[in-house]
């Protein structure tokens, strides 16, 4: 009988101890799953934002490229009215020479010139014009880019928590107490 006793309490002993065993190593393997999922997380939160500083500093350049073209065709542009102009210049002080018997000519040839000149006012308006237009494209660019990366900083720790719960079926500390409080 005494010997039945001392077998039951090694029994229960020996299941306390294999419980309280079991109880450590479960919770040493929870926390070894969140310190994986935290690091995890950091990686992806490390990689979209330089996948985001990279999907800027294209954009950047994208607008830049394009402004630079425009910037160039109107360069172009007023090179080539500015030559005009100064090639109707170098005609007129040609003719000046002969004022007395080409005042005909030299009137008409005013008039060409004070029509380039509106040209040319006309076009440095629209150049400005154009600057003003491409510095707002600019600003609207860096705008959506920052909304952008707002949005993705947002969007990406309620994606991770959703990976973390759906792959090692993690549960939120107020769940826990819950649970706690329900077992005792």
């Amino acid at each position: 009988m005494q010997l039945d006793v001392v077998l039951i309490v090694i029994i229960v002993v020996l299941a306390g101890i294999a419980f309280a065993s079991g109880w450590i190593l479960n919770a040493k393997t929870g926390q070894n799953k969140i310190t994986s999922a935290e690091e995890r997380a950091k990686k992806i939160i490390e990689d979209a934002e330089k996948e985001s500083q990279a999907i800027k500093r294209e954009k950047l350049l994208e607008v830049k490229d394009e402004w630079y073209k425009k910037k160039q065709e109107h360069d172009a542009e007023f090179n080539r009215k500015q030559n005009k102009l100064q090639n109707y210049e170098k005609q007129l002080n040609a003719r000046e020479e002969n004022i007395d018997r080409k005042v005909d000519l030299l009137n008409k040839k005013e008039k060409a010139l004070q029509q380039l000149e509106k040209e040319l006012a006309e076009l440095s308006k629209q150049n400005k014009e154009k600057q003003e237009t491409l510095n707002k494209l600019l600003e609207e660019e860096n705008q959506k880019l920052e909304a952008e990366i707002d949005s993705l900083k947002r969007n990406i720790p309620a994606k991770i928590e959703k990976i973390a719960r759906e792959k090692y079926d993690m549960i939120r500390p107020q769940e826990k107490k819950i649970k706690f409080k329900a077992e005792e």
